[in-house]
């Protein structure tokens, strides 16, 4: 049986660990924490010891055959406060799930501020 190489592509969609990769890096760049102070707080989040080399490899285009263990991604997205890869994992219904209930908030929030301003 074939099995694709993690560094190939599938169609024209790049392989999932390349975009969690990706958006790891994104997140961990925005966050004003260093990488040390996030692999303690994943550690206390997850419960599970997290190091920062964890993370150095987590993010490596280079380290190719270390993967993000999905376990880590709701610890990480917590302490990162970035929901972007829970978001890359979630299948085309959960999204719009998720879509249809920000634009019910969305909803509610123009609705209460035209209530505010009748007043």
């Amino acid at each position: 049986m074939y099995m694709p190489k993690t560094t190939e592509k599938i169609g024209t969609r790049p392989v999932a660990d390349e975009i969690l990769r990706a958006l790891l890096t994104k997140a961990i760049k925005r966050s004003p924490k260093s990488r040390v102070q996030i692999a303690e707080a994943v550690s206390l989040h997850s419960g599970h010891a997290i190091s920062k080399r964890m993370l150095d490899d987590w993010t490596a285009e280079s380290k190719k055959r270390a993967r993000l263990p999905a376990a880590f991604i709701e610890a990480l997205c917590e302490v990162l406060a970035d929901d972007s890869l829970q978001r890359a994992i979630m299948g085309k219904r959960l999204c719009q799930l998720v879509r249809l209930g920000e634009m019910e908030v969305e909803r509610e929030t123009i609705r209460a501020e035209i209530g505010r301003k009748k007043r």
